[in-house]
């Protein structure tokens, strides 16, 4: 019985997150996800207090898969610099493939959500933004004086701009 109750809310999560990434936030209702998966919404609630508690649960779900996919990177890479290439692959691929209200409904329906998930669970990026510059120094592809945090964050200022649909229209570019 536990296993099963396990295995629903991992469900729960996938299902509703891979909703979340299509769709934007505001779109997926916790009856479409219900229906989706073909539960009741009062399972739905045995598992989650609410939508917020199950967007929570989908960040730390889609920190993970991004977290091994930056291992897969990795292994993949000779250095540093093809590394932060093949990453900026991904992520531009990933934009592609995500759904701009992802973020902008999280923002704008659930404001201090993602300030508190990088709290609580650390800013996965930025995080490996830097360890990316420090192999970049150690192996001499960076110079040894850049500073990693100016580095890591101009970085994630510029996928923070590219995400802002009003500035970068997605049929657009």
């Amino acid at each position: 019985m536990i296993n099963n109750v396990v295995d629903i809310k991992k469900r729960i999560v996938e299902e509703a997150l891979k909703l979340f990434l299509n769709h934007g936030v505001k779109a997926v209702t916790v009856e479409r996800i219900s229906k989706h998966i073909r539960i009741s919404k009062r399972t739905f609630y045995e598992h989650f207090e609410n939508k917020m508690q199950l967007l929570h649960h989908c960040l730390i779900a889609y920190d993970a898969m991004m977290s091994r996919e930056h291992e897969r990177i990795m292994k993949a890479s000779k250095n540093a610099m093809e590394a932060l290439f093949r990453w900026n692959d991904a992520l531009m691929t990933r934009m592609d493939l995500v759904n701009p209200n992802f973020y902008s409904d999280i923002e704008h329906y659930y404001p201090g959500l993602m300030e508190s998930f990088h709290k609580e669970n650390g800013n996965f990026i930025h995080q490996k933004l830097i360890e990316l510059a420090k192999n970049g120094i150690v192996e001499g592809m960076l110079s040894k004086g850049i500073n990693v945090g100016i580095f890591s964050k101009t970085v994630l200022s510029l996928l923070k701009l590219f995400k802002d649909a009003e500035m970068f229209p997605p049929m657009e570019y």
